[in-house]
């Protein structure tokens, strides 16, 4: 007689990765219905396209393409993250949660090969340009956050006090 098991055995802690995953989603979705649900919507499109987009990049170029190349690829991949939420926080207004959302998706998503790879499997000579890489679009992102509004208001001052 043979032992025919109906279900699978259940996996350690499955049951705890469903339930957080399910919180986390409702939670995306109480937030984005809450306040700016366009803004919520964007910003998880762009962070789900320009995570696969970054790992992609990352694995084909970064990682052990020339110094240069990566610098200047890392610092686009910042400044478009920077400059597209720059974008959705003037087109929606969000309030200040989706706006926190916002910041920190675009913070999470502004490094390419963020969770491509384990720190360990990761060799000694080769964990200066990982670290080039995690920082520079990091950077970047959080220059434009930061410089874009500003230059924008001091060229709309200039420019009425001018008219």
């Amino acid at each position: 007689m043979t032992n025919v098991s109906a279900a699978p055995a259940p996996r350690p802690g499955h049951l705890n990765y469903l339930f957080a995953a399910i919180l986390i989603y409702w939670g995306i979705i109480l937030i984005g219905h809450l306040s700016s649900f366009g803004f919520v919507a964007y910003v998880l499109i762009a962070m789900f396209v320009g995570r696969k987009i970054g790992w992609a990049l990352s694995e084909a170029i970064l990682s052990g393409g020339p110094l240069p190349l990566s610098i200047s690829l890392c610092v686009a991949w910042g400044m478009l993250f920077g400059f597209g939420l720059h974008v959705l926080i003037r087109e929606f207004q969000p309030n200040l949660i989706a706006l926190v959302f916002g910041y920190g998706v675009g913070t999470y998503a502004s490094v390419p090969n963020f969770g491509l790879f384990a720190s360990r499997s990761i060799p000694s000579m080769m964990k200066d340009g990982r670290s080039l890489i995690e920082e520079v679009p990091w950077l970047a992102f959080a220059m434009i956050i930061e410089v874009v509004p500003r230059l924008a208001f001091a060229i709309t001052s200039v420019t009425l006090y001018f008219l």
